[in-house]
């Protein structure tokens, strides 16, 4: 069932991405998902959903949607679906004119590198410390040390949030995001790429991999569908 939802929300967002552009509002890059996901059978959202922009891209669970998007403004846009009791979590960072500023590709860059760093090692065997670690160092190399907070993510199961925070030995079974976050309120900028992950015996299986991540594919993704 987690494995039907992560592709089910990961359309949902997918979808949202391809229709968005300037000058539509936040609670319409919702709506394109929110129909892919009641269309596919959820019976809800996993959490409100988050579509932040402007003076809103910094607070990290808004949930108003109601801002009209401005050529050049990042999107952060958190949203998932509700399928049989079971919740899924997952982030998309864009730029609603489709190309990232030079800046806006050097610290969405970072980004994703610290969340592979942290789900490369997420397999049994390793303890999330470890791979909290492994995400710290790439903030550490980028000198924003100061924004690590522990490990990037929780657990997912009946509840986004479920019980538990991810620590000691990781094991098969177990399903947790991993989201690092980096931002800087002075320039309105934020950055979260999250995926929800499934530890295998042979290694993270990543659930919401049907939505692009790496910079050139959300770029060719935004504004896409005609």
């Amino acid at each position: 069932m987690l494995r039907r939802n992560g592709a089910l929300s990961a359309e949902g967002i997918k979808q949202g991405i391809a229709h968005a552009r300037p000058g539509m509002y936040e609670y319409q890059i919702e709506a394109q998902a929110a129909f892919v996901f009641r269309n596919g059978g959820a019976s809800g959202w996993a959490y409100p959903a988050i579509v932040g922009t402007g003076e809103h891209i910094n607070t990290w669970h808004y949930f108003n949607d109601r801002r009209q998007i401005q050529p050049n403004d990042l999107v952060v846009f958190d949203f998932a679906a509700d399928l049989d009791h079971m919740a899924m979590d997952i982030t998309r960072t864009f730029n609603i004119s489709s190309k990232f500023t030079a800046e806006q590709a050097q610290w969405y860059a970072v980004d994703l590198e610290c969340q592979k760093a942290v789900i490369a090692l997420l397999k049994p065997g390793n303890t999330y410390e470890q791979a909290s670690d492994a995400g710290k160092a790439v903030f550490t190399k980028n000198s924003i040390e100061k924004q690590w907070f522990g490990f990037p993510g929780h657990f997912v199961g009946l509840a986004t949030h479920d019980v538990m925070l991810p620590k000691g030995p990781i094991k098969a079974g177990q399903v947790v995001t991993v989201e690092p976050i980096v931002e800087f309120p002075d320039k309105q900028m934020h950055f979260r790429v999250e995926d929800t992950i499934l530890i295998t015996d042979n290694g993270p299986e990543i659930l919401s991999s049907g939505v692009p991540k790496e910079i050139s594919d959300v770029e060719k993704l935004v504004g896409s569908a005609k």
